[in-house]
């Protein structure tokens, strides 16, 4: 998705009494504008999504590209065409354009367990997982846990992890072992044994369809910007271009 910023007859014929430093003021505010409308949106991406530290990461993906005095027209950018990009700042823009309408999505994604391929679809945090300033430990992760899996003979519908670990808790004090298992179309759990007993606790689940809503606003935030602030930034900019005319 994309908003441009465009130099339009009425600006040029507002710009034509300042001769050969037209240009440069045309491209001087329609970027201005630019870097306001792309504050704005990113401030109101701030204020809609609990970001839990990954705000500088989200902040790269509104994506503006500026003008200059041969071709002045500047670009605010959400998103990405084709497949998912490699880049950091694109695969954030990315993220933020499937929260711009709601929709629904689809995952196919499947983990392994023994010869068979398991349904998981999305990964769903479990409760406790995440608190308002932090999201799932990195260790937690499926990708950190294990990828591959194995049946339980033990307990029918139950794919084990192969990892597993132990945390020792310190001299004089007992070993805790973490151990992680799979229930097919429901999710990942953890237990914890040792000492007087075990603990288990859902860390994943699984859902093959998840509803994204229309949240990020960068349409109607950037667009309010370039609507009502369009004049100033170009007077400012006609101003700027007669202090420095030579």
């Amino acid at each position: 998705m994309n908003i441009s910023m465009d130099d339009s007859a009425a600006v040029k014929r507002s710009l034509a009494a300042i001769g050969r430093q037209a240009p440069f003021a045309l491209s001087l505010g329609l970027n201005n504008l630019g870097l306001e409308a792309q504050q704005k949106a990113r401030g109101e991406i701030h204020r809609t999504f609990n970001l839990r530290g990954t705000g500088k990461f989200f902040d790269r993906g509104v994506i503006f590209k500026r003008g200059n005095k041969r071709n002045p027209t500047a670009t605010l950018s959400i998103g990405a065409d084709g497949p998912f990009p490699a880049s950091g700042t694109k695969r954030a823009s990315a993220i933020l354009a499937r929260h711009e309408q709601a929709s629904q999505r689809q995952s196919t994604e499947v983990v392994r367990a023994g010869n068979k391929l398991v349904p998981a679809g999305f990964f769903i945090p479990g409760p406790g997982m995440r608190s308002a300033s932090q999201g799932v430990p990195r260790k937690l992760y499926p990708s950190a846990i294990g990828a591959t899996i194995r049946f339980d003979g033990k307990q029918p519908g139950i794919a084990a992890y192969y990892a597993s670990s132990v945390k020792s808790k310190g001299r004089g004090k007992r070993n805790v072992r973490d151990e992680f298992f799979v229930i097919p179309r429901v999710g990942i759990f953890q237990r914890q044994s040792g000492g007087l007993g075990s603990k288990v606790r859902p860390i994943w689940f699984f859902a093959r369809t998840i509803r994204t809503p229309a949240r990020t606003r960068f349409a109607e935030t950037a667009g309010d910007v370039v609507d009502g602030r369009f004049v100033f930034h170009i007077d400012a900019a006609i101003a700027r271009a007669l202090e420095t005319a030579r």
